[in-house]
């Protein structure tokens, strides 16, 4: 039919216009040489990292010089652990940056690096992140937002495993989503910060 047709030329055109911009970001990614000393940063990052990453010397990703784990802690977009680990002295406070990124800490880091509202929903999706749990407004702000689901547990039953290390495969798939297609999300409650 006409409209069918209609419709499939609207997907081919979307479909090469997001093929158009990838390439356009390759392009752009490909003229960036090491001695070029930074790659390109989403505007809103660059902003909000540029005065504490200039402020010091500390860890950093590999050409981004404004992108560090400071400048993220000071953001609120990751936090550390107190001290009690092996060779860390009491008082203080560490990030471990070799440990690996559990699923409720991901759904953290997402939501508050995209800068989201987080939602307090008065029922979990999750029978293993309760509400109240540390993460529990995150997860739900992620689930909301069609970054994240679930594992199937029994009939009307799912889990999130918040515990569970992300795969690789997961960190890409929540990264790309809430960079490229996280939908609006209409809180089922209060909005809360």
């Amino acid at each position: 039919s006409a409209r069918r047709r209609i419709i499939e030329r609207m997907f081919e055109t979307a479909r090469a216009d997001e093929i158009r911009r990838l390439q356009d970001r390759i392009r752009g990614m490909q003229r960036t040489r090491l001695a070029d000393r930074t790659l390109p940063t989403s505007h809103a990052l660059a902003e909000l990292l540029r005065e504490p990453s200039r402020a010091g010397a500390w860890c950093a990703v590999v050409g981004m010089p404004d992108l560090g784990i400071e400048a993220a802690a000071a953001a609120g977009i990751v936090s550390g652990y107190t001290c009690g680990g092996p060779g860390e002295p009491c008082p203080g406070a560490y990030f471990r940056p070799n440990n690996d990124v559990t699923r409720g800490q991901l759904s953290k880091i997402v939501v508050n690096t995209a800068g989201w509202a987080t939602i307090n929903p008065p029922v979990a999706h999750f029978r293993d992140v309760p509400v109240g749990s540390v993460f529990y407004p995150f997860v739900e702000t992620a689930v909301c937002r069609g970054l994240v689901s679930g594992y199937d547990c029994g009939p009307g039953c799912y889990e999130f495993r918040p515990a569970n290390n992300a795969t690789r495969g997961q960190i890409a798939k929540i990264a790309y989503n809430a960079i490229t297609g996280a939908q609006a999300c209409a809180p089922p409650a209060a909005v809360t910060r």
